[in-house]
């Protein structure tokens, strides 16, 4: 990480791209303070102290919200490591507090990454970067608390949990459109061992990072004012949003994460067969890729949104390829590891390909010679889907 960024050495440049911004956020590096020794609750005999004084040691530090909102009202301003240094002294104690402390805030919504995650903060994350690197330099232990923090937990933000069981990169793959973005700039700047842990952490229904975010896959797009078409506008839309998510976290993991199984429902209602994340990534469902029908029904020319829709679609392609050759490279034993329905992931994929109408005719499209170094269905059989999404076009 590099230690000096200057801009011109004063104050913000006006001109600041969001880029180089991002650029210089990551750069910045972290100075951790003195921290002074903790106030004690009760005071020893003789010691005479006014009221106050004992008021002030009985009073709770401030609540998320306090805390956040004063951070971002004064990282408005933060371009450079001259003025991440000051930041940095101000802020760390309240956030020190925070973190240490064994119970989560009073309102019940987690760490501070939690509620960074409920709340569209525009400089989130310089906040983000700043909870990372307090929870790692900071000595975990009660001599950087005051006397509101209790027992300290080894474990660091990205491993603990809101009421609900999630951490925030859990919280993040449920909201897989808004989440993107904080789980890719956590993944770029938090330490490497703390995100793979946090990655291999269970939720409160035994779901790692890795086994919610293939389950996200599964789900239905949403379907924006009772229309049966997602908006495509950008790439940024539910499953494709939750395949780069994946990606992501795939990058992180380790091989232990990858060779747990979990108990797997599908939309087959295929369950309690302790799949491991390859078997549910090949389900037949998530091969098939993006599905879009036309809503300029008899319209011949290609409108803008399928021109949309074909470039999401190569996205998804090569994106979910790239996904099975990194969980293959990284444990390649789960290409041998049978579920106890005693199939491999390669036959949980033919039952589910064999036992859905859709695709139980494809078969013969199984072994085709890859062409660029990509899998591609021979023309015809484009041809053919071309022809039934017209059909089915003309059915609506």
């Amino acid at each position: 990480m590099a230690t000096n960024v200057q801009l011109n050495g004063h104050g913000p440049e006006p001109e600041l791209s969001p880029e180089k911004l991002d650029e210089l956020i990551k750069a910045l590096k972290f100075v951790r303070p003195e921290v002074s020794a903790p106030k004690t609750t009760s005071a020893p005999d003789g010691d005479d102290r006014s009221d106050d004084e004992e008021e002030e040691d009985k009073l709770e530090p401030p609540d998320q919200h306090q805390v956040l909102d004063a951070m971002s009202k004064d990282g408005a301003s933060v371009r450079s490591q001259q003025l991440y240094e000051p930041f940095t002294l101000r802020h760390y104690q309240h956030v020190a507090d925070l973190i240490c402390t064994e119970k989560v805030d009073r309102d019940s919504r987690g760490t501070l990454l939690h509620a960074i995650l409920e709340r569209p903060f525009e400089n989130w994350k310089l906040l983000v970067k700043f909870m990372l690197d307090v929870d790692k330099n900071m000595s975990v232990s009660n001599s950087t608390a005051t006397n509101s923090a209790s027992k300290t937990s080894n474990l660091s933000i990205l491993q603990r949990k809101d009421p609900n069981g999630n951490t925030c990169l859990h919280r993040a793959i449920q909201h897989p459109d808004s989440g993107l973005d904080f789980i890719s700039y956590v993944c770029s700047v938090a330490d490497d061992n703390d995100l793979r842990l946090a990655i291999a952490t269970d939720n409160s229904r035994d779901q790692s990072c890795i086994h919610l975010a293939i389950t996200q896959l599964h789900a239905e797009p949403p379907s924006p004012q009772n229309n049966k078409y997602p908006q495509q506008d950008t790439l940024k839309f539910f499953r494709l949003s939750s395949l780069h998510i994946l990606k992501h976290l795939a990058d992180h993991a380790d091989g232990g994460v990858l060779g747990k199984a979990h108990i797997t429902k599908t939309e087959d209602n295929i369950e309690d067969i302790e799949n491991l994340p390859l078997h549910d990534l090949v389900h037949i469902s998530l091969c098939k890729g993006l599905e879009w029908i036309c809503p300029k029904l008899k319209d011949e020319v290609v409108c803008e949104k399928c021109a949309i829709f074909a470039s999401n679609s190569d996205t998804y392609r090569k994106t979910y390829l790239a996904v099975v050759d990194i969980l293959v490279k990284k444990y390649p034993d789960a290409l041998k590891k049978l579920n106890q329905s005693n199939m491999s992931p390669f036959l949980f994929h033919r039952n589910t390909r064999d036992n859905n109408p859709a695709t139980k005719d494809w078969g013969s499209l199984e072994f085709v010679e890859p062409s660029d170094g990509d899998l591609k269905q021979p023309e015809d059989q484009e041809k053919r889907n071309h022809t039934t999404r017209q059909r089915s076009t003309n059915e609506v």
